[in-house]
């Protein structure tokens, strides 16, 4: 995160990490292993060259704390400061320096760039309506719930929360937002809760993990007992106050839940705050116990079992951000769940894509799936050749006769949900 976005006059920006990060340069996307390429070989045999060091920030002063003068210092949490290496010229001789860098266009992980004129940071915002409802929102949740039984049974459970702004038109803006964050953190709390519930034990035996179906029933339960969907101005529900939990409330809530549930697994699963993205939820192709054959299929396409279960999984999942998956009766690609992804594409292995299909690998070399696949062709010493990988997309994969499977699953038809 940079540590500013405007920068005061005669102060510097600067870069932090949460948590220090350990270099693994086999997925970049910058880095030249051509024998003849002295630079690139350099660069990637570097594996420090953004080395971090521990700092603290006062919250008052935004100085690092061994530069505070504040009479009551507020100390920040750990924070990993970035640094690179430059090289000054001293007197005809060459010095290696640490510095912060002016733009950070590089992963200091991967040493995957950023586009041209961006950069590859995400920045945290301390100031605007994002953040201050946030902590609006976690404030109202450790409110007391209402000790009146009539009360309590209101959305919310009765609590009572009383804001303050500076404007009239900027309260109710801020009200608006609000409600906003706190129907979207109320889906994200009761997700987990519905699974917890699903994965009990019950007189039929055993459960597994929920498909998306069960878990949208357990959810659309949950939501309408907590009286989160009745508390959404977007549903059809709102204020409604009817203790029953009729059939087709039962249906209209699953499918409200599965879309919410979809659009967090799909187009959100990148979010910084999404389920997957905070490590809560995680997300399996393939039912306890019907797995695939990954070691027959590893030692034909020469990888092993566990890297060729990685190498589906992580293909898997980019189709899934790409919202390829067969979406249920009632559930839309343009719903605003799914932000401005409005398609729901058909994956082609090769050819020329029509009106809702995708090209399996892509043209051009910066698709993540095409980039991937050669960096995995690349450490484990195959071809990974443009050539290769674009005129035939799915020799790495090894798709003879015993491996049908795979394609029946990946091309010419979506993900089943």
């Amino acid at each position: 995160m940079p540590a500013v976005e405007q920068l005061v006059e005669g102060s510097e920006k600067r870069y932090f990490t949460w948590a220090p990060f350990e270099e693994n340069i086999v997925l970049a996307d910058n880095l030249d292993v051509d024998n003849g390429n002295e630079e690139d070989q350099e660069n990637s045999s570097t594996l420090s060259k953004f080395p971090q060091k521990e700092v603290r920030l006062c919250l008052n002063c935004g100085k690092l704390t061994k530069y505070c003068n504040c009479q009551n210092r507020i100390s920040s949490i750990p924070l990993f400061d970035i640094e690179q290496k430059i090289i000054k010229n001293r007197k005809g001789q060459q010095v290696e320096q640490l510095a912060p860098p002016p733009d950070l266009q590089e992963c200091p992980r991967c040493r995957s760039k950023s586009k041209s004129e961006t950069e590859i940071v995400t920045p945290i915002t301390i100031h605007g309506t994002g953040p201050l409802a946030n902590l609006t929102y976690e404030l109202y949740r450790q409110l007391p719930t209402a000790t009146d039984l009539k009360k309590k049974a209101l959305p919310g459970e009765g609590r009572k929360l009383l804001t303050f702004y500076d404007s009239r038109q900027g309260a109710a803006r801020f009200a608006a937002f609000l409600q906003d964050v706190s129907n979207k953190q109320n889906y994200r709390h009761l997700i987990p809760q519905a699974i917890d519930q699903c994965l009990q034990a019950d007189e039929w035996g055993d459960n597994t993990a929920p498909n998306l179906f069960a878990l949208s029933k357990k959810s659309g339960e949950i939501a309408w007992k907590k009286g989160i969907i009745q508390n959404d101005s977007e549903s059809n529900y709102w204020r409604s106050t009817t203790a029953s939990f009729t059939v087709d409330q039962r249906k209209s809530a699953s499918i409200w839940m599965g879309k919410i549930i979809l659009g967090e697994f799909t187009t959100g699963r990148r979010s910084r705050q999404s389920l997957e993205s905070m490590g809560l939820v995680g997300v399996s192709y393939f039912q306890k116990g019907d797995q695939p054959d990954f070691s027959s299929l590893g030692k034909e396409i020469g990888l092993s079992t566990d890297q060729t279960s990685a190498l589906i999984g992580h293909l898997l999942d980019d189709l899934r951000f790409r919202k390829a998956v067969k979406l249920p009766t009632g559930i839309f690609p343009d719903d605003p769940e799914f932000g401005t992804n409005k398609g729901n594409p058909h994956f082609i292995r090769q050819g020329k894509p029509r009106s809702g299909e995708e090209r399996w690998i892509g043209d051009t070399p910066r698709q993540l799936r095409r980039q991937y696949v050669q960096r995995v062709l690349e450490i484990n010493r195959m071809d990974f050749s443009d050539e290769s990988v674009v005129k035939n997309p799915y020799s790495y994969l090894g798709l003879v006769k015993k491996y049908r499977w795979i394609a029946y699953r990946f091309f010419n038809r979506r993900l089943s949900t």
